[in-house]
């Protein structure tokens, strides 16, 4: 990885992830986009076996709290959560297509996704609670400081869907497997 960057697995942390769109383009900002988008994570969620705690999708980036998948990293994860979700979207864009038209499609976007992610390892209670808090706050700030979307276009997330007593998008997972660390770990991380 470039500039000595440490991503830390396999110790049974938490994961706050944040990934961005491209040139930060508000690619999620349709419902069409944020239910696929939302597909595609419990595709990803069935297939890498991890836990979901929350998350939050905005127009131009979301928010993850997820354990470690049992087999993999999450960084296998991510690849397989912003591939499957860029395949789809370019398809769709390709798909309708009108080839009366080809200059306007030079400039469609060719990428979805920022290069990388900001992963945050979660292993303390208080970070856990903090990181939860935080999501459910980006919510009702999104409404209140979005001035040229409502708020259903401007956020949707885990904890909206359950207070609003929907049935949610993405599974939380088999909780059972999740397991929490010791606050007061052996080895001294930053």
């Amino acid at each position: 990885m470039p500039w000595n960057l440490t991503r830390y697995d396999g110790n049974g942390d938490l994961h706050f992830i944040t990934c961005s769109c491209y040139w930060r383009q508000p690619l999620l900002g349709s419902a069409r986009r944020r239910d696929l988008f939302l597909t595609v994570l419990e595709q990803v969620r069935l297939r890498h076996q991890f836990v979901v705690l929350g998350y939050v999708v905005m127009p131009e980036h979301f928010h993850l709290l997820i354990s470690e998948p049992q087999e993999r990293s999450p960084s296998t994860v991510m690849q397989a959560l912003k591939l499957g979700f860029a395949r789809r979207v370019l398809y769709q864009m390709r798909r309708r297509r009108n080839a009366a038209q080809p200059e306007l499609f030079e400039r469609a976007p060719q990428h979805i996704w920022q290069k990388r992610f900001y992963d945050f390892n979660v292993w303390t209670e208080r970070k856990r609670l903090e990181k939860l808090r935080y999501l459910h706050r980006r919510v009702p700030q999104m409404g209140g400081g979005c001035p040229t979307h409502s708020r259903t276009l401007c956020a949707v997330s885990y904890f909206a869907n359950v207070w609003a007593l929907r049935t949610a998008r993405v599974t939380k997972g088999p909780v059972g497997n999740l397991r929490q660390r010791n606050p007061n770990p052996p080895d001294k991380r930053p």
